[in-house]
């Protein structure tokens, strides 16, 4: 299967799957339980309004509707710089790997983003600083086709969010 063939995948044929994770003694430490999607949008403005779509109809399909507007908002601040900032198509992946979402946009520039103050008549400059303060973390890596900008979160309930409060 090309790549390309692998990143269309609609919110309804997203892979799920619960896998054995097993520590460096070979003891077996549980269920991983890892759910992804994957979708490829062109460098369109109206990709930002799928990719919200997309992002919020995932999160419906997988139960997670607490995390709805926030993920939606992150991941629609993430497609709008490649959009803007890069040229090619844009790869939009979202994971929950055991309760906590990790939102993924990759596009074809090799520059990495950089959070820029923003001044108070700014239209723009607020996205990552928008990804930075309602997400747990969030980075950039470079590919040999581009980069790939990502975002994480605990999930409403899920034992990331359970581990902080009752540590």
């Amino acid at each position: 299967m090309e790549d390309g063939d692998r990143h269309r995948s609609l919110p309804a044929q997203a892979r799920e799957n619960t896998t054995t994770a097993q520590g460096a003694d070979g003891q077996q430490q549980g269920a991983l339980s890892v759910a992804g999607a994957t979708w490829t949008l062109p460098p369109w403005p109206v990709s930002v309004t799928w990719a919200r779509h997309l992002v919020r109809a995932q999160l419906l399909v997988w139960g997670w509707n607490q995390a709805c507007d926030v993920a939606e908002l992150l991941a629609s601040e993430l497609v709008t710089n490649a959009v803007r900032h890069a040229a090619g198509l844009v790869l939009l992946t979202l994971w929950v790997v055991d309760g906590v979402l990790r939102c993924e946009v990759g596009d074809g520039s090799q520059q990495l983003p950089v959070r820029h103050a923003a001044a108070d008549d700014d239209e723009g400059w607020r996205g990552l600083a928008l990804v930075e303060e309602l997400s747990s973390a969030w980075g950039s890596t470079s590919t040999r086709w581009g980069k790939v900008v990502w975002f994480e979160m605990p999930l409403p309930g899920g034992p990331a969010e359970r581990a902080a409060v009752f540590g």
